[in-house]
């Protein structure tokens, strides 16, 4: 593809830095390319993808993957997401990306928290090349990669991370935004989780919408207030979004069990206390 591709240069850092994880030559990779679907890699392509030279092609891709040992549609979800990243890079300042560690990650954080996930993935990624071989994504990673829209992609990454309960809560995000919100609710742990992270329990929350509405606003309810306590206005604002759903949930439905039966029956009655006499009374 052209050189000038959005995308190519920051890909070419990821290609690089996840054959460098494995500690493998690019002439390895090149070997290990070759013989599958599709053509393989030369050391000329090889190199210009990691310089940022070229995009891999469609044709090419599965060799790649198979090279790296990753899936071919992980690969083609980063190639989807580097324009958006190699983009959000021009935002990071100097003051961010002199940080190292911990200090860097914990300000992709804060800029995730502040609604700017894609700043906050840029920084994260160079965080996690610089941490060197064998180091698992980090979790704000993961959950930057799923809010700019790469459930896939954010749930093979939380693959590789350290167990928690904020992965646990990217991955039933994950799943229920892919359409598996059944296999999320059989994944999910019991409802009082002592000390669970938010986030968590508001994907408990999002997770019994479809099946519980009435215990999905309590839910939402409980982290409305939560949030309020400690002031903050994005989770406030994230819970009332939910409370209303949940509302208009169940004023929409029947059953018993559902917001909004007790309004309906108090209208039957009014209503039947009010209909017309019919003949013989």
């Amino acid at each position: 593809m052209h050189p000038s591709r959005p995308g190519a240069r920051f890909l070419g850092r990821l290609l690089r830095s996840l054959r460098e994880a494995q500690g493998l030559a690019r002439g390895e990779v090149v070997r290990r390319s070759a013989g599958g679907a599709g053509p393989g890699l030369t050391p000329t392509i090889l190199r210009d993808l990691e310089t940022g030279d070229r995009l891999p092609t469609l044709g090419r891709l599965p060799a790649l993957a198979r090279a790296l040992g990753v899936t071919a549609g992980e690969l083609l979800a980063w190639v989807e997401l580097a324009p958006v990243l190699e983009g959000a890079g021009r935002y990071v300042g100097a003051a961010d990306r002199a940080l190292r560690g911990d200090a860097r990650l914990r300000r992709a954080g804060e800029l995730a928290t502040a609604g700017r996930p894609a700043v906050a993935a840029v920084l994260a990624c160079e965080a996690w090349w610089e941490a060197g071989p064998g180091v698992p994504p980090p979790a704000v990673l993961v959950r930057a990669v799923l809010e700019l829209g790469q459930p896939f992609l954010a749930l093979l990454l939380a693959g590789r991370s350290p167990s928690g309960s904020g992965i646990l809560a990217v991955e039933l995000e994950a799943l229920r935004r892919l359409g598996l919100a059944r296999v999320a609710r059989r994944a999910c742990p019991p409802v009082a989780v002592p000390g669970a992270d938010p986030s968590l329990l508001e994907v408990q929350a999002r997770l019994l919408e479809e099946t519980d509405p009435a215990g999905a606003m309590e839910r939402w309810s409980r982290l409305l207030e939560r949030a309020r306590r400690n002031g903050d206005r994005a989770a406030a604002s994230r819970a009332s979004a939910g409370v209303a759903r949940c509302l208009a949930a169940g004023g929409s439905r029947g059953g018993p069990g559902h917001v909004g039966d007790e309004p309906r029956r108090r209208k039957r009655r009014r209503a039947g206390r009010l209909a017309p006499p019919r003949p013989g009374d």
